[in-house]
């Protein structure tokens, strides 16, 4: 997706945008105002992988991840912003997960959590 807006949507998994086993890129795009009870904003799950690039994520709710919640899959995110999510901006339920925040990016993670 490029120069796109996923907004106002809800679902159980990934109210903006729900991944299994696929791929995706956003790049100068927007997920905000979505709800789910995982991944309000997106949800990565088993062998996913998203690639965000002056992407923003915000305003989304869920009970984990509001922003992204990753199950065995990775995301790699640079120059993006990470606002105003509920619960959280990412959670990661297993070691098999992987991200890679960029120095540009609005958070770090590790595995003890998003700063």
């Amino acid at each position: 997706m490029e120069t796109s807006t996923v907004s106002d949507n809800s679902a159980a998994l990934g109210g903006g945008l729900h991944l299994n086993d696929s791929s995706a890129t956003l790049v100068d795009s927007t997920v905000s105002d979505n709800s789910a009870e995982e991944g309000g904003g997106l949800h990565l799950y088993y062998y996913s992988d998203a690639t965000l690039n002056d992407a923003t994520v915000s305003d989304n709710t869920a009970y984990d991840g509001g922003g992204l919640y990753l199950y065995s899959s990775s995301a790699s995110v640079s120059a993006s912003d990470f606002l105003d999510n509920v619960d959280d901006d990412l959670y990661h339920s297993d070691t098999s997960t992987s991200y890679d925040f960029g120095v540009e990016a609005s958070f770090e993670c590790d595995d003890s959590g998003c700063e």
